[in-house]
């Protein structure tokens, strides 16, 4: 059969097998999304991620090193403290747990790559605490809470949060906010840890992970 043939054999293919057709390979082409991470034994590699995933990892290594201004006072990087003050973050909130900014720093990385309705979910429901967190994105149109780590997912502890990068089922590469730059705990920014999966942060509980499902 000839080239010509074979076309004018697809085209008259019934509108449902076509349709079944292209739904199934945008499927495909979704999985296939890919991102640049750092596994917990250090080694960095691509890996296979939901879009959702993929948008919020590649947002939050962006702004992997910033370093902390003072004591929860401001950052270096000025174009990154714009956006924390966009999710609402305040430099001169009276209340401690407002200048905290893990949470917030999650915050601003939903809002960066969500849009519409999402959008607009996550400025409304979500705070600079981060039992807030857990507590609002357990069951929602956007997002579900899950029982295993996954890259994209957000950890949540009794008073800390962060973005898994990437697993191995046992240790989680996490970006954490509000956290010791190096070996220097003075220091604070934005950085990249391994922790146990499932582990508390020494006093503060971890209480579980959650799946961003839709950023639309």
């Amino acid at each position: 059969m000839s080239n010509g043939a074979k076309i004018a054999l697809i085209t008259i293919i019934t509108a449902g097998v076509v349709t079944a057709s292209v739904i199934a390979f945008k499927r495909l082409r979704q999985k296939s999304n890919k991102v640049k991470v750092a596994l917990p034994s250090g080694e960095t590699v691509q890996i296979a991620v939901s879009p959702e995933a993929q948008k919020i990892i590649t947002e939050a290594q962006k702004w992997v090193g910033t370093k902390e201004v003072g004591n929860n006072a401001g950052w270096e990087n000025k174009d990154f403290e714009k956006l924390m003050i966009s999710a609402g973050w305040a430099k001169n909130n009276p209340k401690p747990e407002n200048r905290a900014y893990c949470a917030t720093f999650v915050k601003m990385v939903l809002l960066q790559v969500s849009e519409g309705n999402a959008k607009e979910f996550f400025k409304k429901k979500l705070s600079a605490l981060a039992k807030n967190t857990w507590n609002v994105l357990q069951n929602t149109e956007y997002s579900e809470k899950i029982d295993k780590p996954e890259a994209g997912a957000i950890l949540c502890y009794e008073h800390h949060n962060e973005i898994c990068e990437s697993t191995d089922g046992k240790n989680n590469t996490v970006i954490s906010a509000n956290s010791p730059l190096g070996n220097d705990k003075n220091v604070q920014g934005v950085t990249r840890r391994t922790r146990p999966a499932g582990e508390g942060l020494g006093n503060d509980p971890f209480i579980g992970y959650i799946r961003v499902k839709k950023l639309s």
